[in-house]
């Protein structure tokens, strides 16, 4: 083989192997099953969750990590196709060396190729889908956290409470007291009940996080191109269990009784304020731990992966009736491009009919004025994915209109 020959037909090859080489996106497309593990938790009362949200986090940005990695290298390939594109356009007009103009010819094509091929439009969508189902369920396990702040136990609920019950003395069984502490116990079985369920809430997280990952790799395996299509292009939570909250703690009663049958000054108007203030805040507490804890059961049912659908394969026309010196374009439409058109049979090449994919979408065929006989023909489109979706064209060949 001639040195300049040898160099048109190594272009492409280096192309390829430079662009791939720099796309973690194609060589490690999947989201690992396990969760990954962060640092360790800080908030005592829910570590399971806490655990869970940093383990969603890494998730998520696994996720992120390969949709920017995806999308550079397609641009890549995209500013590689137009610049090959045009200097083989270009190259005549100067005289360039034959062999320079096929390198940039086949260069273009191969960049063309390989971006439909191993870069399918929609796999950007994929990531970008995993990464908002994991957002959604990182934000669910935080906003458990965030309910359950500040106190980092129950033990410093309770004594939060029994500081406020000793600064406040003097309105003891004064009806604001009264309701301070009825919304301090219904805040508290909350905050109990989520504590209770912080190893079956951590799990669910993790579990609906996998769930996630399992969808988005399956779905990258639907969309991955087959052996045959590459070759072708190469030649031409379970729901946990929160138990029922328990009485006030024995720190409170404790508090409770130290004041009965003590009176101090008259209960003033700034401590029924803070009794007021204080018995909205744990209703409000109270609130969000019982939204949080619901928000959880609903995981698998709106965390979840909207993987954009790919559509069917499809054609403009199923039939084409060809006489001497006529062509006719074919769009090809849905499915995993690129295409791949096939005889099926006979290859009608000797009578002069021609099939050739003009991308993006196009199959055209023609027949030469050589057509010398009558004759019927399928050509098949074939898709890239695994599944090999197919449609057929029928073929007539005629001598005259």
């Amino acid at each position: 083989m001639e040195p300049a020959v040898a160099k048109t037909f190594l272009a492409p090859a280096l192309l390829s192997a430079a662009l791939l080489s720099g796309c973690k996106s194609y060589l490690e497309p999947y989201v690992p099953l396990d969760p990954p593990t962060g640092a360790l938790p800080t908030q005592t009362a829910m570590p399971n969750v806490e655990r869970a949200v940093q383990s969603l986090d890494l998730w998520r940005t696994d996720a992120e990590s390969k949709h920017n990695d995806l999308t550079k290298t397609t641009r890549q390939y995209n500013v590689a196709t137009f610049g090959l594109a045009a200097g083989a356009g270009i190259a005549p007009v100067y005289n360039a060396y034959k062999d320079l103009i096929s390198a940039l010819a086949i260069g273009a094509g191969t960049a063309y190729t390989a971006n439909t091929l191993f870069f399918p439009t929609d796999q950007a969508s994929l990531y970008s889908a995993a990464h908002v189902a994991f957002t959604c369920l990182r934000n669910k396990g935080q906003s458990v956290l965030s309910a359950m702040s500040p106190d980092k136990s129950l033990a410093a609920f309770d004594a939060t409470y029994s500081n406020l019950l000793s600064s406040v003395s003097s309105c003891q069984g004064q009806p604001g007291q009264v309701k301070l502490e009825e919304a301090y116990k219904s805040a508290r079985d909350s905050f109990e009940r989520a504590s209770a369920a912080d190893y079956g809430a951590g799990e669910q997280l993790r579990e609906a996080g996998r769930n996630i990952a399992s969808s988005l790799n399956q779905e990258l395996d639907k969309r991955a191109a087959s052996p045959a299509a590459i070759l072708a292009a190469a030649k031409g939570v379970s729901a946990f269990n929160v138990p029922p909250g328990s009485t006030a703690s024995a720190a409170a009663n404790n508090a409770r009784a130290l004041l009965v049958g003590i009176r101090g000054p008259p209960c003033s108007p700034a401590d029924q304020d803070r009794m007021a203030a204080q018995t909205k805040a744990y209703l409000d507490r109270k609130s969000k731990i019982d939204n949080a804890l619901d928000g959880l059961s609903q995981l698998e049912s709106v965390c979840t992966v909207n993987a954009p659908s790919v559509a069917d394969l499809a054609i403009s026309q199923d039939s084409v009736t060809l006489v001497p010196g006529a062509f006719v374009n074919v769009v090809v439409t849905g499915g995993r491009a690129p295409y791949v058109v096939i005889w099926e049979g006979t290859d009608p090449s000797g009578n002069g009919i021609d099939a050739a994919f003009v991308p993006p979408n196009t199959v055209r065929l023609s027949a030469s004025s050589k057509l010398t006989t009558a004759a019927s023909y399928t050509l098949d489109v074939q898709d890239s994915s695994l599944s090999g979706r197919l449609k057929k064209i029928a073929v007539t060949a005629k001598l005259a209109p």
